[in-house]
């Protein structure tokens, strides 16, 4: 029981002593279950006089005088139990089934590595481009990724004089929107991230919660036995499930090896929506059945406290799912069936302005290409880490929280929209890099010259993920310029 949330067990076993020691103390027995609980035996008709005994624990022996077992003397349950047996058993089984809906809760230490994963593909892609910020106006992110950022510079360094109305078109309509793109992904990824860390948060508070519920339960159930009372201690204010709402978008932010700017975790904070605290929790009861009820609300008012979190947790996923499909521009450099005239231009285009030669322009073409290429297979990498990540814990066999699989369905369809863009992004700059290649050389190279350029032109360019292990593998190319 509760091997999935540490210190439960323990916490669980203590519930079940103090709810005994409570309704012993209603038959005027007295003591604990470590030492037993002392009183007086029934009367009977063999034994009209009622004796003090002792009655131990788990066994439920009776014992005259302190330390003599006898078996012809009963306790006085006035009917309700034959033995302490039953009661000792009752309680045993209740409050195990109290608390048997948390046994198999998800493991927070099963989501380190997808929000550490998460928090480093964010990170690479942090180039400093500007990305809608959920209140109608755009924020910049900041240099987590410098070497991309240099990367995405030089590209435009590269191709921003070029004057050919076939280059002006790719610089105004693609690359000069590429920094954008990429910091709107970027938001999508992060995002993934903060709704992980969001799951795992929950699991972690989940703990917090019930062994704070079952401290107050134990607690009460003793104050009840010793005849006590009013104990303010006893009351339940808040969960730290839905407490961890607030924090959740800053510390995903904070995280190791998170070089991601401050500002994105305000707008991923006001993705997620207000959950409120459930009313005061009171423990304390005039019967023990009334404090065994208030055990029952307050397991039932945290269950309720999971669900509304992880729905919160759903709907931001669901809000930045549709930021994406309502302001495309600023996440994907093409609509999906989109052409783009550059890639499908062919050698009559005018890619070169007045004044300007391939001869003298086509190695800065190629160099650009090389730089293209190396940021599509960034995105490819990264896009094609997300669905590796696919195999969260998110199954529990109980129904606890926004469903058996919390919000799995809602982080999936965020997943593969970030995958989506990122994806088609990259396909889109591996056409033009192909297309620079093609251009540069006068339309003389075939397909598999134009690939064999781009990987001698990628390993010319340096790791622009250094520190994210976030590779695009040019190191393994070992072809040679032809």
């Amino acid at each position: 029981m509760g091997h999935n949330v540490p210190g439960l067990a323990a916490a669980i076993k203590r519930v079940i002593e103090a709810a005994i020691e409570a309704e012993m103390s209603d038959f005027n027995y007295y003591g604990n279950c470590r030492d037993g609980f002392e009183g007086y035996s029934r009367p009977t008709e063999e034994l009209p006089v009622s004796d003090p005994i002792r009655i131990s624990y788990p066994d439920g022996k009776v014992f005259l005088y302190g330390n003599i077992e006898v078996d012809h003397v009963q306790a006085n349950f006035v009917g309700q139990y034959t033995d302490a047996t039953q009661l000792y058993e009752k309680w045993d089984e209740e409050i195990r089934q109290n608390f048997e809906r948390f046994e198999d809760a998800p493991q927070p230490v099963t989501f380190d590595f997808p929000v550490q994963r998460l928090g480093e593909l964010a990170t690479a892609l942090d180039a400093g481009g500007a990305y809608l910020d959920g209140e109608g106006s755009s924020s910049s992110s900041g240099h987590g990724n410098l070497d991309l950022a240099v990367l995405l510079s030089e590209i435009m360094t590269e191709i921003g004089p070029r004057q050919g109305a076939a280059m002006e078109a790719l610089r105004r309509s693609y690359l000069g929107r590429l920094g954008n793109v990429i910091a709107g992904q970027q938001v999508l990824v992060a995002g993934l991230g903060v709704v992980v860390e969001g799951e795992r948060q929950v699991w972690v508070d989940n703990t917090e919660d019930l062994l704070d519920i079952a401290d107050k339960a134990e607690a009460a159930f003793r104050r009840y036995a010793s005849g006590g009372g009013g104990d303010t201690s006893l009351i339940k204010t808040g969960f730290a499930v839905i407490s961890g709402l607030a924090t959740i978008a800053s510390g995903f932010i904070a995280g190791p090896g998170v070089l991601v700017v401050a500002g994105l975790s305000a707008t991923l904070s006001a993705a997620i929506p207000d959950v409120e605290q459930p009313p005061e929790l009171e423990f304390e009861a005039s019967s023990v059945s009334g404090v065994h009820g208030n055990l029952l609300l307050a397991l039932s008012a945290h269950c309720r406290a999971v669900s509304e979190t992880e729905r919160a947790y759903a709907d931001c996923a669901d809000t930045l799912v549709a930021r994406a499909v309502a302001n495309p521009d600023y996440y994907d450099l093409t609509a999906p069936g989109t052409s783009v005239p550059f890639v499908d231009g062919g050698p009559g285009e005018e890619y070169f302005g007045p004044g300007e030669t391939i001869d003298v322009h086509g190695p800065e073409l190629l160099e650009a290409a090389g730089l293209v290429e190396v940021v599509a297979r960034t995105l490819d990498l990264v896009s094609g880490d997300l669905p590796a990540l696919n195999g969260w814990p998110w199954e529990r066999y109980f129904l606890v929280g926004y469903g058996r699989r919390g919000h799995h369905t809602e982080t999936t369809h965020l997943r593969e929209q970030a995958t989506s863009v990122l994806s088609r992004t990259a396909t889109t700059l591996h056409e033009v890099a192909q297309k620079m290649v093609l251009v540069a050389n006068d339309f003389s190279r075939s397909d598999d010259d134009v690939r064999t350029d781009l990987d001698v032109l990628v390993r010319a360019v340096d790791d622009p993920t250094p520190g994210q292990d976030v590779a695009y593998g040019y190191d393994e190319v070992v072809v040679e310029a032809s």
